[in-house]
């Protein structure tokens, strides 16, 4: 049963609902230049992992919630990560 919601809920955020927009960052100069993932089917836990493009897995250790700049886009999030 859980497996089904989860395959539904990613297959209506691809038709009919956006993903979450995110960014993630890491003050650690090695990882800095890593592709990380930019939109999430939910918004991940601190203590949650996040792998780059190339494979490289780091650690969330804060997120923070953000209203957009203008008034018309989507609220974002930020995510930092650490070894």
């Amino acid at each position: 049963m859980e497996v089904f919601i989860l395959i539904k809920r990613y297959v209506n955020c691809i038709g009919e609902y956006q993903m979450i927009k995110g960014q993630c960052y890491s003050n650690l100069d090695d990882f800095q230049r890593r592709t990380w993932p930019s939109c999430f089917v939910e918004v991940p836990r601190v203590g949650d992992y996040i792998e780059a493009t190339d494979g490289f897995i780091l650690k969330i250790i804060r997120i923070t919630h953000c209203m957009p700049k203008d008034s018309f886009g989507q609220p974002t999030i930020k995510i930092e990560l650490y070894k």
